[in-house]
């Protein structure tokens, strides 16, 4: 059963593309995490868990921690983060 939330808020759309660049860089960067990504994705052995997480970053360094984000969401949990 998903959940639609829409308490979040979009500082500047305007950065989407220069996100998405920064996200793909990160993930170049990280190929263990795209392997579990690339392994686990058709199994989803997270599927139904629901897991939150607390984020404290450093200021414009979001990229690995969208690559893990993504990661769970492709091995099926619902995953919802605060930063």
């Amino acid at each position: 059963m998903a959940e639609n939330f829409n308490d979040y808020v979009i500082a500047d759309l305007g950065l989407a593309d220069w996100g998405r660049k920064e996200i793909r860089i990160a993930e170049t960067e990280m190929p263990g995490l795209m392997a579990i990504r690339e392994e686990f994705a058709a199994a989803q052995p997270l599927k139904g868990a629901r897991i939150t997480g607390s984020l404290h970053r450093r200021q414009g360094r979001v990229c690995p921690t969208t690559g893990t984000t993504r990661t769970g969401f492709s091995s099926g949990a619902m995953l919802r983060i605060r930063t």
